[in-house]
């Protein structure tokens, strides 16, 4: 229970309210601060045990219990001593990352049949950049970093453009695709997690509508 209590104490100390949809599909999207997921029982992966090279990557690449890359294009495994002008790291990113060039896209499948929940580290994020969500139930998410909300400026440095950002849906995702109209989609830590425990997600819950509060009263 002390962990439950810590993780989501966590959550609510580093999250930023962005924005609710109440649409079909539901989605809420929220920031948080630092390189990785505080969500709770999430399943990550970093790119880190893979080879940084300017030779795109290929379909079929596996991406241990988070899932599998089923469709790639002009999408590269970069780390900083070799991004050059195919996609800076994301701020305070020291470790390989995935960089989505202009025209490209790529398509990770996700292993597990519940996840509800997908965040990422985006970095320098560009108003050409798009994620796509389809879901199980076969609709269709996308959005670009206006949603979160964002500059969107390409800015390399600043916490605004390179940020942790957390998708949360009410119906399973199936897969995720990252795409770039320009010079690139750099991105870091995916993350998935199926629907937690109900006490945790109570508590999550109860953060996330403080938050939506906080945000109506900016607004006010």
């Amino acid at each position: 229970m002390k962990k439950v209590c810590l993780a989501a104490s966590l959550i609510l100390a580093s999250s930023a309210f962005a924005s609710f949809a109440s649409a079909s599909p539901s989605v809420t999207i929220w920031t948080s601060a630092g390189l990785n997921s505080t969500f709770p029982g999430v399943v990550e992966y970093g790119f880190d045990n893979l080879t940084a090279s300017f030779n795109p990557i290929s379909a079929g690449l596996n991406l241990g219990s988070l899932g599998t890359v089923t469709s790639t294009h002009s999408t590269l495994i970069l780390d900083p001593a070799l991004s050059g002008g195919s996609g800076a790291e994301p701020a305070t990113d020291m470790s390989n990352y995935l960089s989505v060039m202009g025209g490209g896209s790529t398509t990770l499948t996700l292993s597990h049949a519940n996840n509800l929940y997908f965040g990422l580290f985006w970095g320098s994020m560009d108003t050409y950049n798009t994620i796509s969500f389809t879901l199980q139930n076969g609709d269709v998410y996308s959005t670009t970093p206006a949603s979160i909300p964002s500059p969107a400026n390409g800015n390399q440095s600043s916490p605004s453009t390179n940020e942790y950002v957390n998708f949360l849906f009410t119906d399973p995702i199936a897969s995720v695709t990252f795409q770039s109209n320009s010079n690139s989609f750099e991105l870091d830590n995916i993350s998935a997690s199926a629907v937690p425990e109900p006490a945790t997600m109570a508590l999550f819950g109860i953060g996330l509508a403080g938050l939506a509060g906080l945000g109506l009263k900016r607004r006010a």
